[in-house]
């Protein structure tokens, strides 16, 4: 595989996250690095001097037809692999709406042009260059989507602007909502999502049909690492442990620097069976799990195939799960550091 893989909000979050990850298993591939503030990173600027020539660095305003015209004129002729929207935006206020009546058609717009149409405007730019990758092995577009872009667990609303927003780019990664005139042998869309990690050698996969067998046969427990904002939109199971690999907010995903210590304090047992899920089991599941094996030590963990959507289709919440669910949303807990940086938890307290 080669040239040029294209990410955007590749200055912070799971678009670095990423970026990092591309650099270092694929030898063979450049990266062009976008967001607004792509000069002002300096984990950017550490990679590209670890990485000399092969990460470029593109600045990008995702709102802006004409920064996106240059964006996609930055390839040159250059085959592009992957496109990867990692750019998004909650909310102009950073607080989701909680009601209808709250609803801003400036802030809803802002949402819609950051989440949706920037991305499908810079899709059709560089729509030339991921042809011309589609000749020699299937080309990606990939989007970061949330649990709350699902209209079927859709048990709370709330969120409008930015639920909306991702259940829509969603649609935008749909082979139907793309121009059939693509090679035969490209692939696009959710279904053919590219797994940047492709697991470390430590762990692996299993159907999400599988895993309620697993959890009651074999011991097995889930390990589930979405963010607070979609464990409160779509709910979890009692028996889950809910420790979150990042929280959302307005500036994009913020990776939760407590996780791996909060792990091995739930699981201090290197040997522990666990099945880790996001709410897709792409990205997150796989930076989770190289995390856990690399630095953690464990032995004996799987990614669900499909995350907790995936899961949730095959064993549903009970009437059980939802009231202890929302008794546990009464109840509160303090996220403030996962967007802060600062640890204003107690010595007892969990994130969830």
């Amino acid at each position: 595989m080669s040239g040029s893989v294209f990410i955007t909000g590749a200055s912070r979050g799971i678009g670095l996250c990423v970026t990092e990850k591309i650099l270092t298993s694929y030898p063979t591939l450049k990266v062009i690095a976008a967001s607004r503030s792509v000069h002002d990173s300096s984990s950017l600027a550490s990679l590209s001097r670890q990485h000399s020539g092969r990460l470029i660095l593109q600045p990008l305003d995702i709102t802006d037809e004409e920064s996106i015209k240059r964006a996609g004129e930055a390839l040159g002729k250059e085959p592009c692999p992957m496109l990867f929207h990692g750019a998004a935006l909650m909310h102009p206020s950073g607080k989701g709406e909680n009601s209808v009546g709250r609803l801003c058609s400036e802030e809803m717009a802002a949402v819609m042009q950051t989440n949706v149409v920037g991305p499908a405007l810079l899709t059709g730019a560089l729509w030339p260059a991921l042809r011309r990758a589609a000749k020699t092995a299937p080309s990606k577009v990939v989007a970061v989507g949330a649990g709350v872009g699902s209209i079927g667990t859709n048990a709370a609303g709330g969120w409008y602007s930015y639920r909306i927003s991702k259940t829509a780019r969603g649609m935008l990664s749909s082979p139907a909502c793309l121009p059939a005139r693509m090679p035969r042998n490209a692939t696009v869309g959710r279904s053919s999502v590219l797994r940047v990690s492709a697991g470390n050698g430590k762990w692996q996969t299993v159907p999400a049909a599988d895993v309620k067998a697993l959890i009651n046969d074999k011991g097995y427990t889930i390990l589930d690492i979405r963010s607070p904002t979609e464990v409160s939109e779509v709910g979890y199971k009692f028996t889950w442990q809910t420790i979150p690999l990042a929280a959302l907010t307005d500036e994009g995903p913020v990776r939760n620097p407590y996780f791996l210590a909060t792990v091995k304090e739930a699981f201090p047992n290197t040997m522990s069976r666990m099945l880790v899920a996001c709410d897709d089991g792409t990205f997150r599941s796989d930076m989770a799990a190289d995390m856990l094996t690399e630095q953690g030590g464990y032995t004996n963990l799987s990614v669900i195939e499909g995350g907790i959507d995936g899961y949730l289709v095959h064993d549903p919440l009970t009437e059980k799960d939802k009231v202890k669910w929302q008794m546990e949303q009464q109840a509160g807990h303090d996220l403030s550091e996962l967007v802060t940086g600062v640890d204003t938890r107690q010595a007892s307290q969990k994130f969830y």
